[in-house]
């Protein structure tokens, strides 16, 4: 009680009687900026780490991290005061005995040079603070009450000067805080556009943004199932990582499904996908960063998928597919999307974030890396990019850069070298290594046999283009899976770049593709079977139509391959008439493998000759619904009609 009648007193005098008087502080703790009144500059440190001299700043919008100071009271009396971009405690030259005395940052030790006392002037509307070390009793100044940006900080005696008097205020940004770098510094980085891609690794270098150096480790030579991590680390994991492989198929699982962790909010821009419209993009960044805003995740599903068709194919053949996997959300950094692209469109100072320009260079390092092994190896491959998409049509849709209704037309019409779909083919598609070094009609690279949508769909699960499916209807993801053909969106400011800043890699010697998954595929149970169908297409399509030499170890476990599972039509479809029995069950053993589990339905249902099968399109992974789930129809013969979703199989 006596303490505080004592400050109230002293109060009242002050405001009163004594303008300028000073008040002890201790009730300052948290992250402030600290502005020098008479010249309103930040008080700051360099952002060189070989640099530990302290100076005033000019104020940013956002701060600068190196204008942030942590206020550590130790006492009733004294504080540390640190600064939030480098760790270091300020700090009095306490070998000097100079007036001005210098004034650093260093390694916090304890001692008196780095205790500071913080004394209030009156009246406290004005926010003026003295700053006086404990280890000479000397005060906080700007040197020679200088008004530049740059200026000195010192310590030095005297009192009540007009440049020895500090603004405290709360650190409250109005942007979430990162270090941010120049447009001209950003696009540094794509100089070397156009450029053949030269390994192993990486091309650019970004250790001036304190990034990790890349990696110059030969892919061909890490033990079996070991990544090669990307070059920045969040959270102990690398955003990015590589598992080279020996088989021609490069898998890109694009959008792996991470979670989004307090250090990505606190040091990254959010996604582009999370601010469309009208909405309030300088709001949205601050409300992402606060965590009061998710961001989307992954397309459900593909990331697993795309894992898990890799361990097939690898367990089928004994040898491993390449792997590229992202740990970041897709909320975060789309690599659908060039960097400038991909980040809210009207905060420019966010986009370029030399973490999420390298990490976005590391990906295209990596698919490009796996290509050349590949070309080298093989001379040429298949690559997939593993996409999940929720439409109302239930299927699949495999991109390559022509439209669905390209493809809509009879197979004398598509392989006509004359008409305009074959042409379109040909000069759009991305199927490169199919149609130029195979020599494939259209149709077989996109609808025959052995071509990757034929190979699904055949198997049960409703594709497009494939020579079941003869028709799609609705939207369809034709995009293709190069990665580096996207053009940047015509609205952006900057166009300094028309395209992706780097090449495809050996293009005609590749299938590039990007496969949308339905996401109720790639639900429960259901994602290993799917893996399963979708290794066994990719397996048939490598052999067969891309003509590469791969020698089978094992069968698949129970995989139907396509000579089991010839539909009797070549469209979707399904019988006439009420079936004899229906059933929900979709298993054989432990393994959700449709098609067999409707073929030995058949095969135990009396007089069964026919049956149909349904794709599951509902979000009822596990069937409950019976109505709107039934898998299996058994007949005992069968008029077909058209049915999209349906695949009709004969008992023989």
């Amino acid at each position: 009680m006596l303490n505080w009648i004592k400050t109230l007193f002293v109060s009242i005098l002050c405001l009163t009687l004594m303008p300028g008087c000073k008040q002890q502080v201790s009730d300052l703790e948290g992250e402030f900026t600290i502005s020098s009144t008479h010249a309103d500059l930040l008080l700051g440190v360099s952002l060189s780490p070989d640099d530990d001299n302290v100076f005033q700043h000019v104020k940013t919008k956002p701060v600068l991290l190196s204008s942030v100071w942590t206020l550590k009271p130790l006492d009733d009396k004294h504080y540390n005061i640190i600064s939030k971009h480098s760790g270091l405690a300020l700090t009095a030259d306490t070998l000097s005995s100079d007036n001005p005395t210098n004034i650093s940052q260093a390694d916090l030790t304890g001692s008196d040079a780095q205790r500071f006392r913080i004394m209030r002037l009156y009246p406290t509307s004005d926010n003026k603070y003295l700053i006086i070390s404990k280890s000479n009793e000397q005060a906080l100044i700007v040197k020679g009450g200088s008004m530049e940006d740059g200026a000195d900080v010192v310590l030095q005696n005297g009192s009540m000067l007009k440049n020895q008097s500090w603004g405290i205020n709360t650190y409250n940004p109005s942007l979430a805080v990162r270090e941010l770098v120049t447009d001209a510094d950003a696009w540094d980085v794509f100089e070397e556009a156009g450029e053949p891609y030269v390994g192993p690794t990486y091309k650019q270098d970004f250790t001036q943004h304190n990034i990790q150096p890349a990696s110059n480790v030969d892919p061909r030579s890490v033990l079996p199932g070991t990544a090669i991590p990307g070059r920045v680390i969040v959270d102990g994991k690398p955003f990015v990582e590589y598992y080279p492989g020996t088989l021609p198929f490069i898998a890109v699982c694009i959008h792996n499904k991470t979670s989004v962790t307090q250090q990505m909010r606190d040091n990254y821009p959010v996604g582009w996908r999370s601010c469309s419209g009208d909405c309030d993009s300088l709001q949205t960044a601050i409300d992402f960063r606060d965590g009061k805003k998710s961001v989307a995740v992954g397309d459900s599903g593909s990331g697993e998928l795309c894992k898990r068709t890799a361990q097939y194919l690898e367990k089928i053949t004994g040898q491993r597919p390449h792997m590229i996997v992202p740990n970041w959300p897709k909320g975060l950094l789309d690599m659908n999307r060039i960097p400038r692209d991909t980040v809210i469109q009207v905060l420019p100072p966010l986009r370029q974030h030399p973490d999420l320009i390298a990490t976005w260079d590391d990906f295209l390092s990596f698919v490009r890396e796996a290509r050349d092994i590949a070309f080298q190896e093989w001379g040429g491959g298949l690559q997939i990019g593993f996409h999940g998409q929720v439409s109302r049509s239930a299927r699949n849709h495999i991109g390559t850069g022509i439209s669905a209704n390209t493809v809509n037309v009879p197979e004398a019409v598509l392989n006509n070298s004359s008409s305009r779909s074959y042409q379109k083919v040909m000069n759009s598609s991305r199927m490169k290594f199919s149609l130029l070094q195979r020599h494939l009609s259209p149709w077989d690279a996109y609808k025959g046999q052995y071509s990757l949508g034929q190979g699904i769909a055949v198997r049960g699960i409703p594709t497009f283009p494939s020579a079941t499916m003869e028709n799609q209807q609705g939207p369809f993801f034709s995009t293709g899976g190069s990665f580096e053909r996207n053009s940047v969106n015509r609205n952006l400011q900057d166009k300094k770049i028309l395209g992706r800043p780097y090449p495809d890699h050996h293009p005609d010697f590749f299938d590039s593709v990007q496969l949308e998954s339905y996401s109720n595929f790639m639900r429960g149970d259901r994602l290993n079977a799917y893996a399963a169908q979708l290794g066994e297409s990719i397996y048939g399509n490598l052999v067969h139509n891309l003509g590469f030499d791969i020698p089978r170890i094992k069968g698949g476990d129970g995989a139907m391959t396509s000579e089991e599972l010839s539909p009797i039509t070549s469209v979707a479809s399904s019988c006439k008439g009420e079936p004899i029995e229906s059933t929900t069950k979709g298993r054989v053993d432990d393994h959700f493998h449709l098609p067999q589990a409707c073929l030995q339905f058949c095969r135990e249902t009396p007089e069964c000759k026919f049956v149909s099968m349904f794709v599951d399109p509902s979000s009822d992974p596990n069937n409950i619904r019976f109505k709107k789930t039934r898998m299996c129809h058994a007949y005992a013969s069968c008029e077909t009609e058209k049915r999209s979703d349906y695949n009709v199989y004969q008992l023989k």
